[in-house]
Order: structure tokens, then C-alpha cells, then sequence
């Protein structure tokens, strides 16, 4: 904020307001400034910004991870992704863990990128403490609390995330046909589709874990500064 003399004896007071990152929302939309005025987004318009800022706020896992010597990596994790790659119709055309990793752009030559340590590494929280999932339930009549913190690869993480939701969740029965039918409280392929969003999402650079809390109302997750 600063005044400014305009004409002798006359003064204005001025703000400088420097660019937010956006797209910013007021009342549930998204606004954007065209000249002197403000216009409401389409939604097509509001989702390629969302979309440009992901890419623009993603380089932090493509950076190289100085710190962790290739022998961190895991080959059983780097197995796993190959079976279910294969499972996906997609043939790596390789088993070995470097080559592996060089085609996903996780790794150059021996040296890993974020994202190749946070997926493939024994033990990624030695250098990256914030990636875990911090889980919380509180369920029943008599408040029972369970929390667990879930380590290890992001796969690893989601994995167990998924099973600690199956454990905590009912199963629902549905007497209305012939024959009774047995149905999850929560859909979890849904749950699981939710839990990689977040985790896949979420921005690294924060220093917060993936919090995820399951009571009566349902399932609710918090990701930190998530794209």
C-alpha cells in the first residue's frame, strides 16, 4: 500500500496486489479478470486450469533424489508393478529394475527422481517422512477410536489403507430377494479409487501426511496441498 500525488495537493492511495496461482472460487465458482471486469469460468475452462496448475505444481517429484543410493530400491515392489502392468495389457519389455525405471522417467541411469523413491524404495519415509497415510476411526455408539500410521511404497500405503477401511466396515444384508445378499457399508472400489486420488494428488513438498478418518458418517480424507 503506498500514496501517490497524482496532480499537486491531490493524493491516491494505491495496492499493489500481486497474482494468486489460482483459479480462485467465490460462492462455489470460479472467476477469472478479463480488463476492468470479472467473468464466471465454464467449467471446461475451470477444469484445463485446474489441469495446467497439476503439471505446473508436479516438478517436485520429477527432481532427483540425491540422497538415496540405488540400492534403496526394492525389486519385489518394481515385480509387483510389472505383474500388474501385464495384468493391464502394457508389456514393460524388461524385468530389470534400472531399465524399469528409465522407461517411467523415475530414474536417471543409478540416480532416482522423488517419484522413483516414493514408489519403489524400501523405505521411502527415511527421506521423505511425510509420505505416509495417517488413519483414524471412530466408530460406534461407544467411540472406539483406532489409529494406525501406514508406511512403506505409495502402492504399499494404498493397499493398506483399502484393507483398514474393509476391516472397519460392515457388511450390509439385503433380504429383498429370494435369497439374502451380502453387500460392503462402503463400495471399495470406490474407497480404493479415492484413497490413489489422494495420494496420487496430494503435493509432496507439504510436510502433512495423507490423514484419512472413517466414522459413522462415512469416510473423509484430507490431502495436503492437493492439486
Amino acid at each position: 500500500i503506498e500514496r501517490v500525488e497524482v496532480i499537486p495537493g491531490r493524493e491516491v492511495i494505491v495496492l499493489h496486489v500481486p497474482g494468486g496461482e489460482g483459479p480462485h472460487l467465490a460462492a462455489g465458482r470460479a472467476f477469472y479478470r478479463s480488463g476492468p471486469v470479472t467473468v464466471a469460468m465454464t467449467r471446461d475452462e475451470y477444469e484445463r486450469r485446474l489441469l495446467d496448475r497439476m503439471r505446473e505444481g508436479s516438478g517436485f517429484e520429477r527432481q532427483l533424489d540425491p540422497d538415496v543410493p540405488w540400492n534403496a530400491v526394492d525389486p519385489g515392489a518394481v515385480a509387483q508393478f510389472l505383474v500388474a502392468a501385464k495384468a493391464r495389457g502394457l508389456e514393460a519389455g524388461t524385468s530389470n529394475p534400472e531399465d524399469v525405471l528409465g522407461r517411467l522417467n523415475l530414474s536417471v541411469g543409478p540416480r532416482l527422481r522423488v517419484g522413483g523413491t516414493l514408489l519403489f524404495t524400501r523405505a521411502p519415509q527415511i527421506w521423505h517422512p511425510q509420505a505416509v497415510i495417517r488413519i483414524r476411526s471412530l466408530r460406534g455408539r461407544h467411540g472406539m477410536e483406532t489409529s494406525v500410521n501406514l508406511e512403506g511404497t505409495l502402492a504399499a500405503q494404498i493397499d493398506g489403507a483399502v484393507g483398514f477401511v474393509m476391516r472397519h466396515t460392515e457388511m450390509l444384508s439385503d433380504r429383498s430377494e429370494l435369497q439374502r445378499k451380502d453387500s460392503p457399508e462402503l463400495p471399495f472400489a470406490a474407497v480404493r479409487e479415492v484413497i490413489a486420488n489422494a495420494v496420487a494428488h496430494r503435493d509432496y513438498r507439504s510436510t502433512a501426511p495423507t490423514q484419512l478418518v472413517l466414522d459413522d458418517a462415512g469416510l473423509e480424507l484430507w490431502n495436503p496441498g492437493h492439486l
